[in-house]
């Protein structure tokens, strides 16, 4: 008998990785996130520090069962104080979710390495000294999400709000893009995209049961792009 294996949809993080910091040196730590579609078999999951793949092994374990991803570090270390990245991918699309870990140290640059903007300080550190005449423009990083976008049910009629925050913030060349069930997101006077210093927010007024879908935000520059999704659903006055 043939079963139909095609995914039906995009990844979409249902819930988060949590962030945590203050963390104790030789402690454990277990993450975990939801991810949908969990029944597409050709889901699969990586991991990234600081944008590098990690590969896990004794000490850093991580599983993916039925949509269920889990990340645990045993024996915390200080260079542990990193962003961390679970990035779930399949024929139709990729979703990302991101945290950062900070493990308590008295050295001062690795708890520093936990801020978003700290890969491009210690870049600046090794590079050129500044005021030079020959000095290259600010290298930026492949963006990331820091927040993420939730998932909302509304009314018909009701005000909608999502945001989410994204590095590197002051990246000139970072750009937006809102889509909707994998399709741009049509302009109109209902619809208003805000971007201003890494904090990204989309407000829909008047929603209608058709507003209902995957929204998705894109953020590109010359490094790559990254993604969050959160679902809209908004139910119709007349139900009941």
């Amino acid at each position: 008998m043939f079963v139909d294996t095609t995914p039906q949809q995009a990844p979409v993080f249902t819930t988060h990785l949590t962030s945590h910091d203050k963390l104790v040196e030789g402690k454990n730590i277990h993450l975990e996130a939801q991810v949908e579609p969990r029944a597409d078999p050709n889901l699969r999951v990586e991991w990234f520090k600081n944008g590098v793949t990690l590969t896990t092994g004794t000490r850093i374990r991580s599983t993916f069962d039925f949509g269920l991803v889990t990340f645990n570090i045993n024996g915390l270390r200080p260079d542990d104080s990193a962003i961390y990245t679970c990035k779930a991918t399949n024929l139709l699309g990729e979703a990302v979710s991101t945290c950062t870990l900070k493990v308590d140290d008295r050295h001062w640059l690795l708890g520093n390495t936990l801020h978003p903007e700290a890969l491009p300080q210690i870049e600046a550190l090794e590079g050129p000294r500044p005021g030079r005449p020959e000095a290259p423009e600010p290298a930026y990083e492949t963006p990331v999400f820091i927040t993420h976008l939730n998932n909302i049910e509304c009314k018909e009629g009701d005000s909608v709000h999502f945001e989410c925050h994204v590095e590197p913030s002051k990246d000139p060349t970072l750009g937006i893009e809102w889509f909707i069930n994998g399709k741009p997101l049509p302009s109109g006077a209902r619809f208003k995209s805000t971007y201003d210093f890494g904090h990204v927010s989309l407000d829909i007024s008047g929603a209608y049961p058709e507003d209902s879908g995957v929204y998705m935000c894109k953020a590109t520059n010359n490094k790559g792009h990254a993604s969050t999704s959160g679902t809209l659903r908004c139910t119709s006055k007349n139900t009941y």
